[in-house]
């Protein structure tokens, strides 16, 4: 099984003028929607619509990182264990490990 992809797609909204980034976990062949976040150049940068591998995502160097994609890394672990619940899925290690 390939490695879980993280990307972001911008959304604009013609009623607040606002633009958004909606994220997405790529799982299976299957595109789960994870959470909605104002829209930020660097996050753009870093996830785009490529997106991230999700051991990359989670083991990258900190300190060379802007820190909205840094606090973003740090919401996505909260999310895919929402997903893993509402789906039944098995996503993260931790999870794996559990089920095993």
């Amino acid at each position: 099984m390939k490695n879980p992809r993280i990307y972001c797609v911008m959304v604009y909204d013609e009623h607040k003028d606002q633009a958004y980034h909606d994220f997405y976990i790529k799982y299976e062949n299957k595109d789960y929607f994870l959470f909605r976040q104002k829209y930020r150049k660097g996050i753009k940068e870093y996830f785009g619509y490529n997106g991230v591998t999700l051991t990359r995502a989670f083991k990258n160097h900190w300190n060379k990182l802007d820190t909205a994609v840094v606090r973003t890394i740090d919401k996505i672990p909260i999310y895919i264990r929402y997903i893993e619940k509402e789906y039944d899925l098995a996503i993260l290690e931790r999870t794996k490990k559990r089920r095993a």
